[in-house]
């Protein structure tokens, strides 16, 4: 006579096949959800805090969840006039090799984890721009070593451009704009300004 499948067996079984199928769902939603909700309360955050950002979005680029892109516009301001027209544009992308993790002095915020061996990392570009303009010092990590980038007016702004030129398909608005400024002398790098 043949025994069949105990209960006890069947319902442990059972309960690891759904606790696996849970845990892909689970593993999916976090990564397209999750980060979409920290961006969007990270832009209502820093509209919050800043008072000088008009709109803060972002927006997925293709399907996967590491390409998307946050934008933000200035206020039109009569101090922003004559760059109201720049949108600065950040996308993240994975393990880029000119890449930077923003984290302003406010609270040191930076694109959470996704899953342990995953980072979201914030491309040089317009973000920084945006964040030095208004006098926020964003910490820069570049090959593992933070940098301060600890700008007071608009013309030191323009070491930027040394990263900036290593990003692909940089905004053409925001690289007028750092022709519009004077290059500062040494090394912003090493922290020695002229």
């Amino acid at each position: 006579m043949k025994k069949g499948i105990s209960p006890l067996v069947a319902t442990s079984f059972l309960i690891v096949i759904v606790m696996i199928i849970a845990t892909i769902i689970w593993f999916f939603l976090s990564a397209k959800f999750g980060l979409e909700a920290r961006l969007a309360y990270e832009c209502k955050k820093a509209s919050n805090q800043l008072k000088l950002v008009d709109t803060c979005k972002y927006s997925k680029v293709g399907t996967r969840a590491e390409n998307i892109s946050v934008i933000i516009e200035r206020k039109p301001t009569e101090e922003a006039a004559s760059i109201k027209d720049i949108q600065l544009i950040a996308r993240t992308k994975l393990n880029e090799k000119f890449s930077a993790r923003i984290a302003p002095l406010y609270g040191k915020q930076s694109i959470p984890k996704v899953g342990k061996r995953k980072r979201y990392d914030i491309n040089v570009s317009g973000l920084i721009l945006y964040l030095t303009h208004l006098g926020i010092a964003p910490i820069i990590e570049i090959e593992g070593k933070e940098r301060i980038c600890n700008i007071q007016d608009e013309q030191r702004i323009c070491w930027c451009e040394n990263f900036i030129k290593e990003v692909e398909n940089v905004n053409k608005s925001i690289a007028a704009y750092l022709r519009r400024c004077q290059k500062p002398k040494g090394d912003p790098l090493k922290g020695k300004w002229s």
